[in-house]
This record gives C-alpha cells, structure tokens and sequence, in this order.
C-alpha cells in the first residue's frame, strides 16, 4: 500500500486494504528506505520501539525512583518480545502512540493542577488522531480516562477548564485527520476510504462475535498469556485500591479502560497478536510490582542495571531465537520468484494473490494487476466483493500471468483452499507452474503457483 502510493496508486480507490492510512505513511517511508525488503520497516520499528521504552520509563519515574523507572522499561520488552510480534503490524506502530498517551495520562492523574495539562490533552488529541488512522478501535484506551478528567473539572465546578479541555482534544484529533480526509476528497476516493476503512472494519469485527460475559472473555486469554494478563490485572488492581492516584474518579477509570480496551479487541475471532493491543497497560502491572520491591528498601544502582539489562538482552533473544536461526524459512517465496522473473520476458511479473498476502509483491517488487490483491480473512458469505471482482478480471483479457494459492493437505485428502471459488475460471485459463508442499507442521501447506495458459 506504501509502496503503491508513492508511486501513483490512491490507497482505497485503486488498491484495496482495511488497515489506516497513517500506516501507509509510514510503509511509504520504509519502502523509501528499501524497496524489495522491510529493512526500512525495522529501522522505524526499532526507532519507534527505543521511543516506547523511554515513555515507558517516564511513566514509571512518576511513580518510583529513576532507577527502578529504567527497570520497569527494561521488563517491558520482555512483555513485548513475548507476544509472539512478528513485526510491522499495525498494533506495533500503535503502541508507540498509546505509550506516550498512558504517560500523558498518568502524568496528569498525578498533577491535576499543573498548567501545562491543556497542552497535553491536545498532545493527547493528535495521538488519538494517529491511532484512529492506523488502527482506530484502540482510541478506546483514551475514552475513561478522558473522561474521568473532564469530569473531575466539572465536579470541581471549573466548567469553563473543562471546555477548554474538550476543545483541546478535539482540536488535536482534527488537525493529524483533517488534511488525510481532504486528500481523499480531492482525489475522489473518499467514498473508498469510508468503504475500505470504516464499513469493512465495522462488517470485519462483527463475524464472531463473543457474547460470553466479560470475565469468561478474560479467562480464555489467561490461558494463552497468563505471565502478560497477571501483570496487567495486578496493575489495574494495585492503582485502583492504592493511594498512587488520589482522586476516586480518575481512579475508577483504570479498571474501566482496561474492560473496554480488552473488550473491543478480543470479542471477535482470536488472533495470537491480539495481546499487543492491550500489553501497554502491563505498565501500570510493572510500576505496582517495582513499587512494593522500592518500599522494602532494596536499593539499586546502575551496575545493577547494566546487569539486568545484559539479562533482558539474553532473555529477549532467547524469546526471537526462531527468527534469528532462520531468517527466511519460507522456501515457497524464492522457488515461486524466482520462476516468475526467468519467465517474464524481463517484465514485471503481472501477478494476482487470493490468499493472505506472501510477500511476492515485495520480493519480486511489483505493483498488484488488481485493486482487490489478497485475501482479508473474512468469509465469501460476508464481503463477496473481493472474489467477485477478481473472478471479473481473471475472465478478461487482463487476467494476471500468474496466480498464487495455498492449500491444507494430509493423506486422505486436501482443503479446498482460497481458490475454490475461483476452480472453474483458473482450470480454464491456467496450468500448475510450481508446487511447493511444506511438511513442516500436519496438516502439510501446499503453496501453489499458476501460469496463464497463453
């Protein structure tokens, strides 16, 4: 999507994806970096990530001494690394904006008085503005606690403040949201945006979802990720019944933020990184832990540190060892790209996805044949019109050159695979170029590749 937008495709109106244009953005400017790697993406990644870390230890330092504010950051990546994060994800980036907003937040249940807070709830405005544009069912975090602190305002009788802070996030919201919206407008495509963006995500969360009650919701993720949700249960618990923050109201907004942040990312369909969503708020769980060790008197000092921080290392690498050893397992990729640039004449490959994306747009760095260039994970009965659309193109005479799929297999039999409602039109008009079966995990994965019959 990055990629395409620098180079003449409107996001939405000519390529197809329901993630928020800021993430474009920010892919654009990896792909700037390196066009048929993500290199780029971990440098941002790797820069966001050390400014994560800092507003961790920012929020920590409001609660404890600096030495045990750099611990806290430092057990954090442990959190992060463990969430089983493969990286470039759209909760990633958004955690650099949540991290800043909880510091923010904190910051201001501390000092309610200070007057810079007006400042900062437009500060809060824009990092709002950013996660709405990336990924927007986050903003939620935001809700309670902005809204215990307008409260608080106008249970102090300052109405006019409270106005003022209101006006203050607004502003900010507008002024990162405004200039995306007036581009869409202009280049006709905000018809697009809202279809792509909102309906789709809106159709999206829906299938699957839960109706058990809240706590049974939570069970089901303590039993993937006990160590992450202990940690942010306990966090929750310790600032609600503590004297951390003084006022019952802003108090009351902790655990509700944490019910409506969990509940909006995990009432639909499971997936693993989910939790990267919600990990931010294990920092209120690392500053009560850190908290009660600093009362016991245990003092630190920065030889202590570097020796934690040599063990994070080690206990980081331990936790990505998997992607160290084998930096590209994917054998299906080199095979299928390889053909397809010793078979194209010297051309761009005209290549057409059904399944998840798998990376061979970026690695034969070519541009998608059409808008719809993979497949969401959402069923034909929900959102026909992306298979509907490219059988279209398949039938035309600009049907791609090649196609890829993927499929389930085991000894009796095989899964239908993505392709199945696209059988009958690729078993007139293409023939299996390559067949790639992984038995790595059963059933096997068998990665084909199909080649326009000319």
């Amino acid at each position: 999507m990055g990629k395409g937008w620098l180079n003449g495709y409107i996001p939405y109106k000519d390529l197809f994806d329901h993630k928020g244009p800021l993430l474009y953005v920010i892919f654009g400017i990896g792909y700037l970096i390196s066009n048929d790697s993500y290199l780029g993406i971990y440098i941002l990644q790797s820069i966001s990530f050390s400014f994560i870390l800092f507003f961790i230890y920012k929020s920590a330092s409001l609660f404890v001494n600096i030495h045990y504010a750099y611990i806290a950051a430092l057990l954090f990546s442990i959190i992060f690394f463990s969430t089983g994060s493969l990286g470039a994800s759209a909760d990633e980036f958004n955690l650099l904006f949540t991290s800043i907003g909880l510091y923010l937040i904190l910051k201001h249940f501390t000092d309610d008085n200070n007057p810079r807070n007006l400042f900062y709830l437009f500060i809060q405005g824009i990092l709002i503005g950013c996660v709405a544009l990336i990924k927007f069912n986050i903003i939620i975090l935001w809700f309670f606690p902005l809204l215990a602190i307008i409260i608080e305002k106008y249970r102090t009788r300052n109405i006019r403040l409270a106005l003022q802070y209101i006006l203050a996030i607004i502003s900010g919201i507008l002024i990162i949201t405004l200039p995306f919206i007036a581009y869409f407008y202009f280049v006709g495509a905000l018809g697009d945006f809202w279809e792509s963006y909102i309906i789709f995500n809106f159709i999206y969360s829906s299938v699957g979802t839960k109706i058990d009650p809240f706590f049974i919701i939570v069970k089901d993720e303590f039993t993937t990720n006990p160590i992450i949700m202990s940690i942010i249960i306990g966090g929750v618990v310790y600032f609600t019944f503590t004297d951390k923050i003084r006022s019952n109201i802003l108090k009351s907004s902790i655990p509700l933020m944490f019910i409506a942040t969990y509940y909006i990312i995990f009432k639909n369909t499971y997936y693993a990184y989910y939790i990267i969503g919600i990990c931010i708020i294990s920092v209120l769980g690392l500053i009560a832990l850190l908290s009660i060790i600093e009362k016991k008197q245990y003092k630190q000092n920065y030889t202590h540190i570097l020796i934690i921080l040599v063990g994070v290392i080690l206990i980081n690498l331990f936790l990505k060892r998997n992607f160290i050893k084998q930096r590209n397992s994917y054998n299906h990729q080199i095979e299928f790209v390889n053909y397809m640039k010793e078979n194209s004449k010297g051309k761009e490959p005209e290549l057409l996805t059904i399944t998840l994306d798998e990376g061979y747009y970026l690695l034969t760095n070519s541009f998608p044949v059409s808008k719809y260039f993979y497949m969401p994970a959402i069923k034909y009965e929900v959102y026909p019109k992306i298979i509907d659309s490219n059988i279209k193109l398949l039938k035309s005479d600009k049907a791609p050159l090649y196609i890829t799929d993927y499929r389930y297999v085991d000894m009796t039999k095989s899964s239908a695979g993505y392709g199945s409602r696209y059988k009958e039109i690729i078993n007139l008009r293409y023939e299996v170029a390559k067949v790639y079966t992984d038995y790595g995990k059963w059933p096997a994965l068998q990665y084909i590749l199909y080649k326009r019959i000319d």
